[in-house]
């Protein structure tokens, strides 16, 4: 079976791709990208 998005659902949210990307910059330039990951881990189990 093939299933296909409907129509009126856009592919993506600019606004929410671009906010995600920024938060993720900042996160990397700020060196917590590891230890947000490793927190997301324990979180996890």
């Amino acid at each position: 079976a093939v299933t296909t998005l409907p129509v009126e659902v856009p592919p993506r949210n600019p606004v929410d791709t671009d906010a995600v990307e920024a938060l993720t910059e900042r996160l990397a330039l700020g060196g917590s990208l590891k230890r947000l990951a490793e927190a997301l881990s324990v979180g996890v189990e």
